[in-house]
């Protein structure tokens, strides 16, 4: 049959139901179940599609922030820091790289001295900041008017220790008294027993 209406009517019919099968035969999107709780899998997956990868700029401020020792929903200052350029990377375990780093330390509340480093990193699970690349850290409190330097620092907020590697110095200012100069391979500085020692 050669009719061009009748063939022309097919190929009508025919595209009306490709267009609409997808609504008919319930072919469309699916939709989550209403009520369920995401897996932590799927959450972490998320939240890394998310976030990006990596969060870069110039001319940081950062306040990092601990609950305080006395069990209380408080949050006390540990460290006020400020950097020419810096980074936030890794979304599971956010660690943030500060370069050419000017920071207050504070504990319990209180100022206790300056760090000074070229690159400084720190993550939010482990608490720890380290420094690198030639540091100084001036203590005005534990014990006053000491200056500490070496190659590299690593400061433990939770246990209190700063470590301090390569060349590692320490110069105590007592007033009246020639200065008072420790020097070695490391040197740890306990801030709560307000201790220095070398190791």
């Amino acid at each position: 049959m050669n009719d061009p209406i009748f063939a022309s009517t097919r190929l009508i019919t025919l595209l009306v139901m490709i267009l609409i099968s997808p609504v008919t035969f319930g072919c469309g999107k699916s939709h989550a179940v209403p009520n369920r709780v995401p897996t932590k899998e799927e959450l972490a997956l998320k939240a890394k599609k998310e976030i990006p990868g990596e969060i870069t700029g110039k001319v940081w401020h950062i306040r990092w922030l601990n609950r305080a020792a006395t069990g209380k929903r408080d949050l006390q200052t540990v460290a006020l820091a400020d950097a020419a350029h810096g980074a936030i990377n890794d979304p599971a375990n956010p660690t943030i790289t500060l370069y050419d780093v000017f920071a207050k330390v504070f504990r319990e509340g209180l100022q206790t001295g300056t760090i000074h480093a070229p690159v400084a990193t720190a993550n939010q699970r482990d608490k720890v900041l380290i420094a690198t690349g030639g540091v100084k850290l001036t203590s005005i409190t534990d014990p006053p008017d000491t200056v500490v330097t070496g190659d590299a620092m690593r400061w433990d907020t939770t246990k209190n220790l700063l470590i301090v590697t390569g060349n590692a110095r320490a110069v105590v200012l007592k007033p009246g008294q020639k200065p008072d100069t420790t020097t070695g391979d490391k040197l740890i500085f306990d801030t709560k027993l307000k201790e220095l020692r070398n190791e």
